[in-house]
């Protein structure tokens, strides 16, 4: 299976279950990703390795997400991931929209929110190719 456009995607998400269905359809989708269920795993994951994308539960038990956001806040602008939100509250919240470019009401619908993260990564893959150069 070919990772779509050499970008992969680090899910954060609290619910196992959740997380399990979404791995398995970003797989089959042939996006590659990795999954943690804390802001500890996140935090330690964001720090090992070059992410594309993240969906990041703004849910998570310990800190609604806001621990891992400071992290990828304090990230060098090149190497901070696309952050797209999930969250089951129905009342507005706070966040940073430099750092998060969509908020997606749960329950997901997985065949839209795959569609949605391979448009992402494309269109990640794309501008990275269009690199402007640096003439000296």
């Amino acid at each position: 299976m070919k990772n779509l456009e050499g970008g992969r995607v680090l899910i954060a998400e609290n619910d196992p279950r959740v997380r399990s269905q979404i791995e398995n359809k970003f797989l089959e989708a042939g996006i590659f990703c990795d999954t943690v269920g804390t802001p500890d795993e996140a935090i330690d994951l964001l720090g090992k390795g070059p992410y594309a994308l993240m969906l990041l539960d703004l849910d998570l038990a310990e800190d609604e997400g806001d621990t891992t956001l400071n992290r990828i806040r304090s990230m060098p602008n090149e190497a901070r991931p696309i952050v797209l939100a999930t969250t089951s509250r129905s009342g507005a919240r706070a966040v940073d929209v430099d750092l998060v470019q969509m908020i997606i009401r749960k329950p997901l619908r997985l065949s839209d929110l795959t569609e949605m993260i391979q448009s992402c990564l494309q269109g990640a893959a794309g501008r990275k190719r269009r690199a402007p150069q640096v003439s000296g």
